[in-house]
C-alpha cells in the first residue's frame, strides 16, 4: 500500500503537475486505496459466502496479496530513485506501468493454473467475480484518468493578460517568456494615472518654493512634479535635493535634470531603504509628490523619522474602462497592485474565477485578492523567484508539462 501510494503520487507529479513533496496528497491517496481495498474485500467476502465459494475466494485473495507484496517491494527502490532524481521522461513511467500490468497478468495466469480444477467447476462465478472486482475497477480508473486528462488540458496555460502597459523595450522578459513557452501574452492597463492641475495643487496649500528636498517614489511622481512645476511657472532650483526610491527612478530623473550637477540620493528598492538617507538630512523640508492612493508604509516611515514632510497629491490613480474585455477570457490574469484587482471587480462585479489563474505581485495585492474571494495561484516575489516573469515561467512549465 505504501509503495503503490508513493508510485501514484509520482505519476500525478509527472503527468498532472502535482507536487511530489505534498505529504497531504500522499495521505489522501493512501487513505483512498486503503478504503477501496477494504470495501472490495468485504463485498468479495459477502459474495463468496452467498455463492458458497469462500475457500476459493480466500486462497485466491491470499495469492493476490502475496504477489502484489512482491510487486510493492520491487517498486519501493524504484520510487526512491524517481523521487530523489529529476526524471522528466514520460516514457519511463509508461514503461513502469506496463511492467506492473504485465507482472499482475502473469500472477493471474499462475493463480488460474494453480486452481484450474476448482475454477473449472465454478467457472460462471469466477467470470462474474473477475468482471466485477478485477476488470471493472480498472476500466473505471481509465475513464477517470481520461476525465482528469481532459480537465487538465483545459488548465494548461495558453493565454496571459498582464494588467500593465505593454513594455516599450524589445528585450522585455515578457516577450522572452512568450517566445520560449509559446504562450500569448497581452497587456492592458487596469488602472491609469490622471494628473492633478496646478490649481488643485495650490488648493492643497503647497508652495513649491518652500521645499528643499523632493522624495520621488516612481516615474509618475517624477513626471507630475515637473509638470506641475511648469504649470506653476516655477523654476526648479539647482540646489534642490532628490531622494529616489530606486535606481530606475533616479535614472528616469535624468529626463528633467542634469544628473551630475544635482544632489541625488538613491535607495535600493523599498521605500524603507531610503530611511537612512533621509535621516542624514532631517533638517530639510521634504515634499512627497504622489498619488491619492499612497502605500501606508510611506507615511509611517517618514513619521518615524520625525522629519518635516508634506504629501502633495499631484496625480490620481483611476480605474480603466475594461468593458471591451467582457467576453474575452484568459488563462492567467496578472496583477501588481490592489487597485488593479479593485478595477477588475468594478468593471465586472459578478466576476467568477473558475479555471482562471490569478498571479499577484506583493503581499498587499495578495491580500486584496484573497479578501475578494479569489484563489491566488501564482505569487511573486519569493526568496527563490523574485520576478513575476520567473514565477509565471515556473508555473507554466509545471502545468504544461504534458503538452
Amino acid at each position: 500500500m505504501i509503495s503503490f501510494s508513493f508510485f501514484i503520487l509520482l505519476l500525478l507529479a509527472q503527468f498532472y503537475a502535482k507536487e511530489k513533496h505534498n505529504a497531504i496528497l500522499y495521505i489522501q491517496i493512501f487513505t483512498f486505496l486503503t478504503v477501496f481495498i477494504l470495501c472490495k474485500y468485504l463485498i468479495e467476502k459477502i459474495i463468496a459466502t452467498s455463492f458458497k465459494i469462500e475457500e476459493f475466494a480466500e486462497q485466491f485473495n491470499l495469492l493476490k496479496v502475496t504477489y502484489r507484496t512482491y510487486i510493492g517491494l520491487l517498486l519501493l527502490p524504484i520510487n526512491i530513485i524517481l523521487f530523489y532524481n529529476a526524471v522528466n521522461s514520460n516514457a519511463v513511467y509508461i514503461i513502469l506501468i506496463l511492467l506492473i500490468i504485465a507482472f499482475s497478468s502473469i500472477t493471474y495466469l499462475i493463480t488460474l493454473k494453480t486452481y484450474q480444477s476448482l475454477v473449472s467447476r465454478k467457472i460462471f462465478y469466477f467470470i462474474l467475480y473477475l468482471c466485477t472486482f478485477e476488470i471493472a475497477p480498472i476500466i473505471s480508473c481509465i475513464i477517470g484518468l481520461q476525465k482528469i486528462e481532459h480537465l487538465m488540458s483545459n488548465l494548461k496555460v495558453k493565454t496571459i493578460l498582464v494588467s500593465q502597459p505593454e513594455p516599450k523595450v524589445e528585450n522585455s522578459p515578457y516577450f522572452e517568456l512568450q517566445n520560449k513557452l509559446k504562450v500569448r501574452v497581452d497587456f492592458r492597463p487596469f488602472i491609469h494615472v490622471e494628473g492633478v492641475s496646478a490649481k488643485e495643487v495650490r488648493a492643497q496649500k503647497i508652495d513649491l518654493s518652500k521645499f528643499t528636498a523632493i522624495i520621488l517614489t516612481s516615474r509618475n511622481s517624477v513626471d507630475h512634479f515637473f509638470r506641475v512645476a511648469e504649470e506653476m511657472r516655477f523654476k526648479v532650483p539647482e540646489d534642490l535635493k532628490y531622494f529616489c526610491q530606486s535606481e530606475a527612478v533616479a535614472y528616469y530623473l535624468q529626463r528633467y535634470v542634469v544628473y551630475r550637477k544635482r544632489k541625488i540620493y538613491v535607495g535600493q528598492k523599498e521605500f524603507s531603504d531610503l530611511a537612512p538617507l533621509i535621516k542624514k538630512y532631517k533638517d530639510e523640508k521634504f515634499l512627497l509628490p504622489n498619488t491619492d492612493q499612497l502605500n501606508s508604509d510611506v507615511p509611517q516611515t517618514l513619521d518615524a523619522l520625525k522629519v518635516d514632510w508634506t504629501q502633495g497629491i499631484f496625480y490620481r490613480t483611476v480605474m480603466s474602462d475594461l468593458s471591451d474585455l467582457k467576453d474575452v477570457y484568459y488563462d492567467v490574469l496578472v496583477f501588481f497592485s490592489p487597485t488593479g484587482i479593485k478595477s477588475l471587480f468594478k468593471n465586472f462585479p459578478d466576476f467568477q474565477q473558475n479555471n482562471t489563474r490569478i498571479a499577484v505581485f506583493g503581499v498587499t495585492t495578495q491580500k486584496e485578492a484573497l479578501d475578494r474571494g479569489l484563489r491566488v495561484d501564482i505569487m511573486a516575489p519569493t526568496p527563490e523567484i523574485p520576478s513575476m516573469t520567473g514565477a509565471l515561467e515556473k508555473y507554466i512549465l509545471e502545468v504544461n508539462k504534458g503538452k
